[in-house]
């Protein structure tokens, strides 16, 4: 059996600072709500804006702040 969901690292500027899970087919605007709306990560990027947000379907999720 697949699996439907899966745990992803989430970088931040080249760091992993939270592990997200997230769907395996999910589209990217559902990942990146999922990703913003993160108390941990609102926490951990504060006021800066998001210059890049990358999503590879089933393999990458990154934020560059």
């Amino acid at each position: 059996r697949l699996k439907e969901k899966i745990d992803k690292r989430l970088p931040i500027n080249g760091k992993v600072l939270e592990i997200v899970t997230i769907s395996i087919d999910s589209e990217e605007s559902e990942v990146r709500e999922l990703v913003l709306n993160n108390a941990r990560i609102q926490e951990l990027i504060k006021e800066q804006k998001v210059k890049k947000f990358v999503y590879v379907p089933g393999r990458a999720v990154n934020l560059v702040v």
